[in-house]
């Protein structure tokens, strides 16, 4: 399945697992540089839009940026107000240079396909942000990867080295920061949010393709892969044995948490 088709099928479900969490942590980031209401933004891979409708009555203007048609006509949709949408890459943003006062990029890295690909979205951020710009990436670690999600526990390995493989752990992610020219300020995990609000606490949910399909994960399984995973929710189910299942795997999430917000400015 190409990128584009995968998008386009994600797209129908995407809202149904996930949510915009940490609004306040990327709004309390570009407070640092001016008064919001005059600040223009770039949601950078916006998908269905909850982070730029959420940020939108906040700032002045949102510059909502995706690649899939498919995910703007969700954000279309249900936008307010405030959010100007353009069918764009994150490496390639209809952004004049300087224009934009903060760019935040929300769990999109793993999405670009390797190093190479995220350090020329971070120039193309560097280039449409002012000087003293603000640059908020949503991003997961390695730890929190393996820790922080407990559908993660049903998964073969392959395929959670796979999903590490794709995002840049924490300090590597600072040292390309750093290179693309930008300042570190602040990393800030919030402990007690979860990427896909209350459907996460679906014990069933993994084994639902719509619920599956607001996190990228699944789509590296194999069909066989997958249907081992439904059959063992389907046992733990019959054995009255899958809530606590959900709460023994998921006991590791109050340590590390599910997502990191790692702040940076333009130097």
């Amino acid at each position: 399945m190409s990128a584009a088709e995968l998008y386009t099928r994600t797209a129908a479900h995407y809202d149904r697992t996930r949510a915009a969490v940490g609004v306040e942590i990327i709004l309390g980031c570009l407070a640092a540089g001016g008064e919001l209401h005059r600040q223009t933004v770039v949601d950078a891979g916006c998908g269905t839009g909850n982070y730029a409708r959420a940020l939108s009555p906040h700032v002045g203007v949102v510059h909502a940026v995706d690649r899939s048609e498919a995910m703007l006509v969700q954000a279309r949709a249900k936008a307010g107000g405030g959010v100007v949408f353009h069918r764009a890459g994150v490496d390639s943003l209809p952004v004049g240079d300087g224009a934009a006062d903060g760019v935040t990029i929300n769990q999109v890295l793993h999405h670009l396909g390797g190093e190479d690909a995220i350090a020329a979205a971070f120039a193309e951020f560097r280039r449409v942000l002012r000087p003293g710009g603000a640059l908020v990436v949503n991003t997961c670690s390695h730890r929190q990867l393996r820790h922080g999600f407990w559908p993660y526990r049903l998964l073969p390995e392959a395929v959670l080295a796979a999903m590490a493989a794709r995002h840049p752990d924490l300090p590597r992610l600072r040292e390309m920061l750093a290179a693309a020219g930008f300042a570190h300020r602040a990393a800030v995990v919030p402990a007690d949010a979860v990427l896909q609000g209350a459907a996460y606490f679906n014990a069933r949910g993994p084994a639902d393709a719509g619920w599956r399909g607001g996190d990228s994960i699944w789509s590296l399984l194999s069909a066989e892969q997958t249907a081992v995973v439904e059959k063992r929710i389907a046992a733990l189910a019959r054995q009255d044995a899958l809530e606590q299942f959900m709460r023994d795997a998921d006991a590791g999430r109050e340590n590390c948490g599910q997502m990191t917000f790692v702040f940076s400015v333009k130097v």
